[in-house]
This record gives structure tokens, C-alpha cells and sequence, in this order.
């Protein structure tokens, strides 16, 4: 770095730090920056627009030891940012007279699907797993993988965000249309998402548990001590189903999976 680079470099970190900014992210862009001046031997002050484009070209055309990319579209933006954040420092010290980064036409951000996400085939893996949850050792859990059943239909069907799913209610749920309305916390904005078949028959029988699930918490707690002649008249007709071998309930949830899979 030549003594010219490291007084306006020296400068720009002091800035930074009474703006109370931090400096991470401009000391790793200017770092690369710096190189590239360096490399091709170009001056900082006498810095145009194409010298700018061709920066810019540089770090989308740059390759690791192994042929692939050094940098993302995400980590490009993000570099020449930071090298534009420099530069308009410059500018309002008087130290040049324009930004050449302010009219760069830069590139475009990948519309690309983020890499952690699954596939088809492993999605279709992870909630016939979630579909598992009788599989529970306790009632707590069986409960808990249960939501998490309902949860995850629910959100690869409509796409719903985290905090959207988290400010549901029942009277968002439009079965008739087969729509849900999701609303986001942070923006306070609406919009409707569509249910497929599946999740609308998962989600209408999530809903329907609140009216007999402390009656099976009961059964569950006391179904041996209740006499088999008297199970029937404590159960529910719609939701809630006895073993045949023995005219006791199953489990608590026997009851959901029987209704689920009678509505398919």
C-alpha cells in the first residue's frame, strides 16, 4: 500500500469508528481493492467509471487455486459497496471531484436458491419423517411432533415465513377457498397463500383437537381404571376412536391419526 493509499485508508477507518460503524467488511473490501490498484498499477485519485467496471470484472472473473469462483454476486456487491463507501468519503474530504462507483452499472444478485435448502426428494424425505409423530416416547413429545407435523406441511405448502406462521390464527384460515392469510410482523403486510390439499386436510384437523384433547389427556391418564362399558359414553363420536380388541383408546393422538387418515 503505497503512503498516499494508507493516509486515506487511515482516515476512512477513523470515520468509520466516530460513526460508530464497524470495520470489518471495509477493511476485507479495500484489502482487495488495494491489490487490484497494485496489480495494475493504476492510481487511487485518477480512478473513472471503466477503471471501475473493470474492477468489477476482476472480481467476477477471479478463480481459486482450483478453478472455481472466488466470489459470490452476493460477495461482489458487497465489495464494491464498500469500495463506493470509500470512495464517497473521498469525494466529501474534496480529494476527488466524483464517486466513479456511484453510476457503476453493477451485477446482478443471483436468483439463485440458497445452497442449505433441500431438494424435492430430500423435502419429501423430511416430512414423511415429521409424519412420524406417534413415534414419541411421551405425551409432551407426541404433542410436540405433532405441531411440528402440522408446522411443516403447513409451511412448505404456502411458503409462510417463520414469523408469519407464529401471528396465525383460525380466523385466518379459509377453507372454503382454500387460502390462509399470512401477515408479516415486522412490515404489518397481508397476502394470501394458497393450501393444497394435503395441508388444508392436516391443518382442519389441527384446528379441531382443542375441543376433545383434555378429554383424551383424561383417557390417558385414567383408562385403566375406567371400566371398558364405560368408555363409549365419554367419547367424542367425530374424534375419537377405541381399539376394537379392547375398547380402550390407543393413545391420546389415536384419535388424530384416525381422523387424518379417514379424510384422505
Amino acid at each position: 500500500m503505497k503512503d498516499t493509499e494508507k493516509k486515506f485508508y487511515t482516515e476512512y477507518l477513523a470515520d468509520i469508528d466516530r460513526r460508530g460503524m464497524r470495520r470489518k467488511h471495509v477493511q476485507y473490501s479495500l484489502k482487495i481493492f488495494f491489490t487490484y490498484l497494485n496489480e495494475t498499477g493504476r492510481d487511487l485519485l485518477r480512478l473513472r467509471l471503466n477503471h471501475a467496471q473493470d474492477f468489477q470484472v476482476y472480481l467476477t472473473t477471479s478463480t481459486t487455486y482450483d478453478g472455481s469462483m472466488r466470489f459470490t454476486r452476493a460477495s461482489v456487491l458487497n465489495i464494491v459497496g464498500g469500495v463506493s463507501g470509500f470512495y464517497e468519503f473521498l469525494r466529501r474530504r474534496k480529494y476527488i471531484h466524483a464517486n466513479p462507483f456511484k453510476e457503476l452499472d453493477r451485477v446482478r444478485r443471483s436468483d439463485a436458491l440458497p445452497r442449505n435448502i433441500l431438494n424435492e426428494e430430500n423435502m419429501d424425505v423430511f416430512l414423511k419423517h415429521l409424519k412420524n409423530f406417534m413415534q414419541g416416547r411421551t405425551l409432551t413429545e407426541k404433542r410436540k411432533l405433532y405441531r411440528a407435523h402440522v408446522l411443516g406441511e403447513l409451511m412448505y405448502s404456502t411458503g409462510a415465513r417463520i414469523n408469519e406462521v407464529a401471528s396465525l390464527t383460525p380466523a385466518d384460515c379459509d377453507f372454503d377457498r382454500s387460502v390462509i392469510t399470512l401477515r408479516d410482523s415486522k412490515t404489518g403486510k397481508t397476502r394470501e397463500a394458497i393450501l393444497n390439499s394435503f395441508a388444508e386436510k392436516v391443518l382442519s384437523i389441527y384446528l379441531g383437537l382443542p375441543d376433545f384433547v383434555w378429554l383424551l389427556i383424561v383417557f390417558t391418564r385414567f383408562r385403566h381404571k375406567i371400566k371398558p362399558s364405560k368408555m363409549k359414553q365419554y367419547s367424542h363420536p367425530e374424534s375419537l376412536s377405541t381399539s376394537k380388541a379392547t375398547g380402550f383408546f390407543l393413545d391420546p393422538l389415536d384419535s388424530c391419526v384416525f381422523r387424518f387418515r379417514n379424510s384422505i
